[in-house]
């Protein structure tokens, strides 16, 4: 699913904007796929924070109005698709938390003060964003992906019908001792209040990508993949 959001971010130059478990299937060869694209009505429950329609974004030393680093995307189109990026090769170890955050333009958000907008498919930011701010759109799905790994993974027993703004989901790892302690850190960065604070989708991918690696790997020590 990671991969998905990286293609359609640095690929496609797009959003999905309906990322949650629901619209997650999997198919016969036991793959991933991410339906509904309609891009509208983003749920309560994984929606950015930021992304509700409350909030602008501008960067931080922008020169031309420009966020997001789109420039090389077309470049990178081979990396999306192999979990690389920066012809690296080998995704290597675990990205440090670090790496990304210091190489990418800062976001800054103030409280939006135009006419009421709302977050539905007539007036959102989502279309605004994806044109003068990609990265702000990017780290908000980058959020509604953890949100969504968050849900599966915890498995939390709770009413999400209820739920009116992603900030009134409290979220926890309560219960699930039998999840990698680094699946856990890298859903939490995910799902950070500051966007900047989270992983974008290239290094996002590259974790799971490794999380696979090495999942895989020890169960083909086991003899579970023959």
């Amino acid at each position: 699913m990671a991969a998905a959001i990286a293609h359609v971010h640095r690929v496609a130059h797009t959003y999905h904007m309906d990322i949650k478990p629901g619209n997650f299937l999997i198919d016969g060869n036991k793959d991933l796929i991410l339906c509904d694209w309609e891009q509208s009505d983003a749920p309560p429950t994984t929606l950015g924070p930021e992304a509700d329609g409350t909030w602008d974004v501008a960067v931080v030393g922008e020169d031309g109005g420009k966020a997001g680093g789109r420039e090389n995307d077309n470049e990178r189109k081979e990396d999306v698709q192999a979990g690389k990026e920066d012809d690296k090769g080998s995704t290597g170890d675990y990205p440090a938390p670090s790496d990304k955050a210091v190489s990418r333009p800062r976001l800054v958000y103030t409280k939006y003060e135009g006419p009421p907008r709302r977050n539905t498919e007539e007036v959102t930011v989502f279309p605004i964003w994806n044109a003068a701010r990609p990265l702000a759109l990017e780290l908000a799905e980058v959020f509604s992906l953890g949100r969504s790994m968050w849900m599966l993974l915890r498995q939390p027993a709770m009413d999400f019908d209820e739920i009116e703004h992603p900030n009134e989901l409290s979220t926890d790892w309560d219960g699930a001792e039998d999840i990698p302690e680094l699946w856990k850190g890298m859903v939490d960065r995910c799902m950070a209040d500051d966007p900047n604070e989270r992983p974008d989708v290239m290094e996002m991918l590259r974790f799971w990508v490794k999380a696979w690696e090495d999942y895989r790997g020890d169960n083909d020590r086991l003899g579970y993949w023959g």
